[in-house]
């Protein structure tokens, strides 16, 4: 089959497993191809058992035959997604449709130990699956790093001083672990498009742009333009963690002075509040670390706003393990965009929490899992 006729085969796969029951008719539209190339195209994915064809519920009365909707056959088995954050370890096991079984997370200094962050994600993913009582052979593996990824080369990107992932394959342990293809992308791109598709799939109308920004012992952004994620012409898009602060004097682990993550980071507000260890984050945003968090927020809130009067985004979702956290830290970042929104829509540009629970990288990872898996099925 031509390259280009099975790259067709891909994109009309993609977006009928991403709908609720898509139709010849939408996906022509969605697509730009004319009826016929459509129609075609989803026969030949009838005949090859990866689609079926269902009646639409008769919601109001029409005359003829009704629309079919197109429906991705169900497949048995798991998907996998991990998320190696600066700081820690979390995984999960999910079913074929992307739905989250089973969670886990663990603190590790990853920069300090690449290997031994991706040694812990096996470890965690084996006891996904033994407390799901199911075999551990996943159909794929989605992996989200906190590094660039090169788009073209798919090259990561790792910052100098980071000495343990320098010539580190990041797959190559869960490959040979799991015996499963492992793909891999950025966690705040991957958290966007997780973010986005989580909009898609409720009843109003999902938004044209979003710009998702992950606040942990990391930060960066990823852009949503469309059904896309704008990562840049190198992977570099939306890395924002080492804009300078103005006054900033804590070391960046890219060695600078005043990076806008080391000065926001979870270790540093919790020093700056008194704090005996992260863990106590959560509670002290609604007592006496509310301060420093919001002055951590309108920071944070600053960069962004700024990245935002180019960007001119819909909307702005905060995620990562300090931005869920919401309150003080939210309130801070509305505050920077009131005041150095450049326009009205930026000063009032709608800036929430993630929805997802502090996991739109782990939901994103398992999203990459799939779509390796329905691609290399088509």
């Amino acid at each position: 089959m031509p390259t280009s006729q099975r790259g067709l085969h891909r994109e009309l796969l993609e977006l009928i497993r991403r709908s609720e029951g898509a139709t010849r008719a939408a996906l022509a539209r969605d697509t730009g191809r004319s009826r016929s190339v459509v129609a075609h195209t989803v026969a030949e994915l009838i005949a090859e058992g990866l689609v079926v064809d269902g009646a639409v519920a008769a919601q109001r009365a029409t005359r003829g035959r009704p629309p079919m909707q197109l429906r991705i056959v169900a497949r048995s088995g798991y998907l996998g997604g991990v998320d190696i954050a600066h700081d820690g370890v979390a995984v999960a096991v999910a079913s074929v449709s992307g739905l989250l079984l089973c969670r886990r997370q663990q603190p590790f200094d990853a920069d300090a130990d690449g290997p031994g962050a991706l040694a812990l994600a096996r470890r965690l993913l084996l006891q996904s699956f033994a407390q799901l009582g199911a075999p551990p052979t996943p159909l794929a593996l989605g992996l989200a790093l906190p590094f660039p990824v090169h788009p073209a080369s798919a090259m990561v990107q790792v910052p100098p001083a980071l000495a343990s992932w320098q010539n580190l394959d990041p797959t190559a342990l869960l490959s040979r672990s799991f015996g499963c293809t492992v793909r891999y992308a950025n966690d705040a791109n991957l958290g966007a498009a997780a973010e986005h598709r989580a909009e898609a799939s409720r009843p109003t109308a999902p938004q044209a742009s979003l710009l998702y920004v992950r606040v942990g012992a990391g930060i960066g952004t990823g852009f949503v333009i469309g059904e896309r994620v704008y990562a840049g012409a190198n992977g570099l898009g939306g890395e924002i963690g080492h804009s300078a602060v103005v006054g900033g004097s804590i070391p960046c682990r890219c060695g600078r002075i005043g990076c806008l993550e080391a000065e926001v980071s979870p270790t540093a507000l919790a020093r700056r509040i008194g704090l005996a260890t992260v863990d106590d984050l959560p509670a002290a945003a609604a007592g006496r670390g509310g301060v420093a968090l919001r002055e951590a927020g309108h920071a944070i809130g600053r960069v962004v706003a700024e990245f935002s009067n180019f960007l001119d985004p819909a909307r702005v979702v905060i995620g990562g393990s300090l931005g869920t956290l919401g309150g003080p830290i939210l309130e801070g970042v509305r505050e920077a965009f009131a005041e150095h929104g450049h326009t009205e829509a930026v000063r009032r540009m709608p800036v929430s929490v993630s929805r997802l629970d502090g996991g739109a990288e782990l939901v994103g990872a398992v999203e990459l899992a799939a779509q390796h898996l329905y691609a290399a099925a088509a």
